[in-house]
């Protein structure tokens, strides 16, 4: 009887897989965990006090604000507890782009007219950002000619401004015939 040699690259590939597999896994579970600001209700933002809190503070003497109708913070989704205080207003609103690079938003009253204006300022990207990211996604294609199931897997290990330094696994399934493929490996995508 002969035996078969075992080739150890399917089995690093499953390896491979399954160790990336478990850290996307780990980090949806810990997201869950996490308190996460819910959907559909507005919270209050995190404020940034490092930004200024070298800079005195001022008490403007009270003059007429331009608000909007208490409708907007319904339309808004904000909290009950707002909408139902009529001594809150809305001054301004905005949606910003989903996005990965840092922004700050700040707020200016014009004492004159008593309009408030919202400001965004793009941060540059940090130059070492070691947060945890990643992906998972499976696709229909061809390869070789052939109809064939990718799964895929990108664990970001690293950011340096945009490039993302990381480890990839894929297995090719054919969806006719033939065997299946694995590839892995580490190596690094430019994002814009």
């Amino acid at each position: 009887m002969r035996r078969r040699a075992l080739t150890w690259g399917p089995v690093l590939a499953l390896v491979v897989m399954a160790l990336l597999f478990g850290g996307q896994l780990t980090a949806w579970v810990a997201s869950l965990v996490q308190p996460k600001m819910p959907a559909t209700v507005a919270v209050p933002a995190p404020v940034a006090p490092a930004l200024v809190e070298a800079e005195p503070q001022w008490i403007v003497p009270p003059r007429p604000v331009r608000v909007y109708a208490p409708a907007a913070k319904k339309a808004l989704a904000l909290p009950a507890a707002v909408q139902a205080d009529s001594a809150k207003h809305v001054l301004q609103a905005a949606r910003l782009a989903a996005d990965d690079s840092p922004r700050e938003v700040t707020a200016v009253l014009d004492e004159q007219t008593g309009e408030t204006e919202l400001l965004v300022r793009e941060l540059p990207r940090p130059w070492l950002d070691l947060t945890p990211r990643g992906e998972a996604g499976a696709y229909v294609g061809l390869l070789h000619g052939q109809p064939t199931l990718r799964v895929q897997a990108w664990q970001q290990l690293a950011q340096i401004k945009a490039l993302r330094l990381g480890a990839i696994a894929a297995v090719d399934v054919p969806l006719e015939y033939g065997s299946a493929s694995a590839f892995i490996g580490v190596g690094a995508k430019v994002t814009w």
